[in-house]
């Protein structure tokens, strides 16, 4: 989806999406292509944690291709992957190489590629701090029928680079892991209408909060902060959908972050609740 670095679509919605494209309902339609395009208008904040926020254009594409219980796949947002759902034991695998990004820059975010200043207010709270820059994400899921629903984790795995802005601090990398609990449901309201929901934790280790959480060098605005392993949010979603015909679909999905722990105590972290939203129409062929 170009680039929305800003919050990487945020990651609850990240995730939502994955979980539900490889929900029982939906995955493996049959063997052979599938292509999905589409647009919608999505709204997030500048960067997880902040108060300020976006609302941008979103393409929706998906191009996957079946064979059997296995499909691959390239889509925006979601990126590079390949899908595993066995229906007779109710299992499904998914890896997937999130293109997106995340980044927490001082000065400006990126959206869709066209870079675009920070408020004010934010670039006064984050004045002399680094550059948080994750460009890729790497994810490894597994869910099993359960429930009326889908219960499952995932890794998610975050290298990540802060570059200093002055004199004395040294640049330093870190390689950053967050694990995931949730557990998702679909529904089908009427022939043409149905709803998808999500529930999930997420659980951060000590690279991740201290590349994204940990104030190392205090600045005017920021005490020093030194952020623990631990909770990193919990997470909801829902998602409505309304099929027009076999191709046409409009749907809305709503997700949000609520930062726990040290993540939420972070003096990054102006707003704990991190609210998504996203609305798009898509054609399949």
């Amino acid at each position: 989806m170009g680039s929305y670095k800003a919050s990487s679509l945020s990651i609850a919605v990240l995730f939502v999406l994955l979980v539900l494209a490889c929900s029982p309902h939906k995955a493996h339609a049959g063997d052979g292509w599938d292509f999905t395009l589409g647009g919608g208008i999505f709204r997030a904040n500048v960067y997880s944690g902040s108060n300020d926020y976006y609302v941008v254009p979103a393409p929706v594409v998906r191009v996957s291709y079946g064979m059997g219980d296995v499909s691959f796949s390239l889509s925006l947002p979601e990126g590079l992957g390949i899908s595993y759902f066995n229906q007779e034991k109710g299992l499904i695998g998914s890896l997937t190489v999130g293109l997106n990004g995340e980044e927490r820059d001082s000065q400006e975010y990126s959206v869709l590629g066209i870079v675009k200043d920070h408020s004010p207010r934010t670039k006064k709270l984050l004045l002399d701090t680094p550059t948080a820059s994750a460009p890729v994400s790497y994810d490894a899921a597994i869910g099993f029928q359960a429930l009326k629903g889908m219960i499952g984790g995932s890794i998610r795995y975050y290298p990540t680079s802060l570059d200093y802005q002055l004199v004395g601090q040294e640049d330093t990398d870190y390689q950053g892991l967050l694990y995931s609990l949730f557990y998702s449901t679909n529904r089908s309201l009427t022939e043409k209408l149905s709803f998808s929901a999500m529930l999930g934790v997420e659980y951060m280790n000590q690279d991740y909060a201290d590349a994204w959480y940990t104030v190392l060098f205090p600045t005017v605005e920021l005490d020093a902060f030194d952020a623990d392993a631990g909770l990193r949010d919990a997470m909801f979603s829902l998602q409505v959908s309304r099929a027009f015909s076999e191709k046409v679909e409009v749907s809305l999905l709503v997700a949000g972050n609520l930062l726990l722990a040290d993540a939420g105590k972070s003096p990054y972290t102006v707003e704990r609740f991190q609210p998504s939203t996203l609305i798009y129409a898509v054609y399949k062929f």
